[in-house]
């Protein structure tokens, strides 16, 4: 009522409660519990913690639940090797942090429509909506795509804190600014920025693992910019060659099969995750991560390391009753994906790199 303000003020003012929310900015790990737009996953006795962002959009929509993890659970029974790693992989995201490992993702590409979007809607189910933004429209799907600023991917990837961030049509990406778009966003912080006094702003921060898909390679499309490929890209997200796996899909109606379950059932295995496995790096340490294949060079032996995560906690959510596959399936198909990256990348050491930049630069400036 106009007029009543002060009021109103006096009387909030006077009010004493013992009750006190805590308000997280971001999703993800906060002490012991972990936030999502929706709930808090292992709240301290006696609290209550709330996510309250400084602005909602698409992303906070995105994550959520429908349907039950039961009806999930049948329709990835048969899933393929490449299908397997990338719900691994998604799993991963929240164990990354309390185990330690680097930033980083992977990048699947195959030249043909094989389902590579459809695998990433099987990813995102894990912990949101994974429908298809081409069918329903990107308001409410957790697949991102990368045809956006370099702002609007942080504030993405800030959205996306400690859970992966999906996004697709790595062509619809600028090329000349990709490199440095991969650095920034496995980086875990976004640019600094001042305020209109000259201060300097809190610059946005996230966790995230990055999982990618497309037509061509990372290094490619880097190189189709101008740009030159540099090492630390190429171990941050490793590209998978899906040719060179099992093929994503057997038939058209598998892969239809696949969109409805994932429209349809989402957003119960990666909280179920933190819910049953009270330690989600304990055993990681004693992980054999020569399983998952060779590793000649130190940069291979990074980029195994990431592989082996996923196989590890894809084996943690099996041993939980998550995933419906066995311990075995897991490692091959962990295996497999990162033979695909092993066996197909450009060169093994910075010695072969300097020599593929010096062809690619004559190749590219024939006339001179």
């Amino acid at each position: 009522v106009p007029g009543r303000e002060k009021r109103l003020l006096q009387c909030l003012t006077g009010i004493r409660t013992g009750a006190r929310l805590t308000a997280a900015t971001a999703t993800g790990w906060l002490g012991e519990a972990f936030v999502l737009p929706s709930e808090t996953i292992n709240s301290p006795e006696g609290q209550r913690i709330v996510y309250q962002p400084s602005g909602l959009n698409n992303t906070a929509r995105a994550i959520g639940r429908a349907g039950t993890l039961e009806e999930w659970q049948p329709g990835m029974l048969s899933a393929s090797d490449p299908l397997k790693f990338l719900v691994c992989a998604s799993l991963s995201s929240a164990a990354r942090f309390p185990a330690g490992i680097e930033a980083g993702g992977f990048h699947v590409y195959d030249l043909t429509s094989k389902g590579k979007t459809t695998g990433l809607q099987a990813a995102a189910s894990v912990w949101g909506n994974g429908v298809d933004p081409a069918i329903a429209g990107g308001s409410e799907a957790y697949v991102q795509r990368w045809n956006a600023t370099a702002n609007a991917l942080e504030a993405m990837a800030e959205g996306f804190n400690d859970l992966p961030m999906i996004v697709d049509e790595i062509g619809e990406g600028d090329p000349r600014q990709f490199g440095q778009t991969i650095y920034r966003i496995t980086s875990g912080s976004g640019r600094a920025r001042s305020g209109r006094t000259g201060d300097l702003r809190d610059s946005k921060s996230w966790r995230i693992t990055l999982l990618s898909a497309g037509e061509v390679r990372v290094s490619d499309h880097i190189r189709s910019g101008g740009g030159i490929v540099k090492g630390g890209q190429e171990v941050r997200v490793p590209d998978i060659d899906l040719t060179a796996m099992a093929p994503m899909f057997g038939s058209r109606a598998e892969a239809d099969a696949m969109k409805m379950l994932c429209r349809d059932h989402y957003g119960h295995a990666g909280p179920a995750l933190i819910e049953r496995v009270p330690d989600l790096s304990a055993g990681w340490n004693e992980f054999d991560v020569a399983l998952i294949g060779p590793a000649i060079t130190q940069a291979a032996g990074r980029v195994r390391q990431r592989f082996a995560f996923v196989a590890f906690v894809g084996q943690l959510a099996v041993r939980a009753g998550i995933l419906p596959w066995s311990e075995e399936d897991v490692l091959q198909a962990v295996q497999s994906a990162y033979l695909a990256w092993h066996d197909t990348r450009d060169a093994a050491t910075e010695v072969e790199r300097g020599v593929l930049a010096v062809r690619d630069f004559i190749l590219q400036h024939d006339a001179r």
